[in-house]
């Protein structure tokens, strides 16, 4: 399974599901969590309110995830690949709305790139739908595990 998780977050509910459901992988499989926020330039979130954001994002992890925060970034999907190298990170969980097509395809296009490139992690999405709640109805994300896609 997979052992290093990285999720990217900014301040969506979405962000919240997809930190949630990566502490509850790691505490079933024992790997390890790193939140990620990324500045980018135009952002209004400042350093120390996404610090603050890591952090609650965290609360309730039984072991403390990573925090990151990345400076500015003209493209951030490429920010959360670096990022995702350097780590080592095997799996990126990030939250994803229902109508977010093209942050999907933009996503799974750098994914298929990284896989190509022998990196070999996975990306998932946990969905959820315009209220910030989980879109599958019970654990937000879950999936088949042979559903995951492997960056190919």
């Amino acid at each position: 399974m997979y052992q290093r998780l990285l999720v990217p977050v900014d301040t969506s509910p979405c962000s919240e599901i997809a930190s949630s459901l990566a502490m509850r992988l790691a505490r079933a499989f024992g790997s390890h969590v790193t939140l990620l926020h990324v500045l980018s330039r135009d952002d209004v979130v400042t350093r120390t309110n996404a610090q603050r954001l890591l952090e609650r994002l965290s609360e309730g992890a039984r072991h403390l995830p990573k925090l990151i925060l990345e400076p500015p970034a003209s493209d951030v999907a490429d920010s959360i690949v670096t990022v995702c190298e350097r780590e080592a990170s095997d799996m990126i969980l990030i939250g994803t709305h229902a109508h977010a097509r093209l942050e999907r395809k933009a996503l799974g296009e750098r994914s298929a790139r990284r896989g190509s490139a022998g990196t070999g992690s996975g990306v998932d999405g946990a969905r959820a739908d315009q209220k910030g709640r989980s879109a599958r109805g019970g654990v937000a994300g879950r999936r088949n595990p042979r559903t995951l896609t492997d960056g190919t």
